[in-house]
């Protein structure tokens, strides 16, 4: 049988994980986790300097680089940062609210005319594998992106 987790618990259990979580040994072995995964989920060269939840409905992520599958740099940025909801999370739906983007390089290209984009391998990667009628994971709203200090070349 499964107790019920009183509010003391909870709020000691929630404090103790924020407290890991801005630990800087533990943001960089969250970040190289990351892109461990990220590399084998998109077959090409990320790196991330290091992760940050912010204040739990926030993630910075500082320092990432993702190559296109040519090992040409695709994105490289300073610092990324989205805000979420978090009370969705607890049914596996990701709800995005901003996003901002510092110190940013992103290169976009196509070899010829009829070619794919050089990020159509992401697109691809996180696609489903099945068409189903069940409902997305992933809810995105984003209400606004900051974009500073960055270059965007096509």
């Amino acid at each position: 049988m499964i107790e019920r987790i009183d509010k003391k618990r909870l709020l000691i259990l929630i404090i103790g994980i924020f407290t890991l979580l801005n630990i800087p040994v533990i943001q960089r072995y969250i970040a190289t986790s990351v892109a461990r995964a990220l590399s084998d989920k998109l077959k090409t060269e990320v790196k991330i300097g290091r992760i940050d939840m912010g204040l739990l409905d926030r993630i910075i992520i500082e320092d990432l680089q993702i190559d296109d599958q040519s090992k040409h740099e695709l994105l490289n940025t300073t610092r990324l940062s989205a805000r979420f909801e978090i009370m969705p999370l607890f049914n596996g739906v990701v709800r995005i609210h901003s996003i901002q983007l510092f110190g940013f390089n992103i290169r976009i290209n196509k070899q010829t005319p009829k070619s794919k984009p050089n990020y159509q391998f992401i697109i691809d990667a996180f696609k489903p594998k099945k068409k189903s009628n069940k409902p997305t994971h992933l809810d995105i709203s984003i209400n606004s992106i900051i974009m500073r200090r960055g270059l965007f070349s096509y």
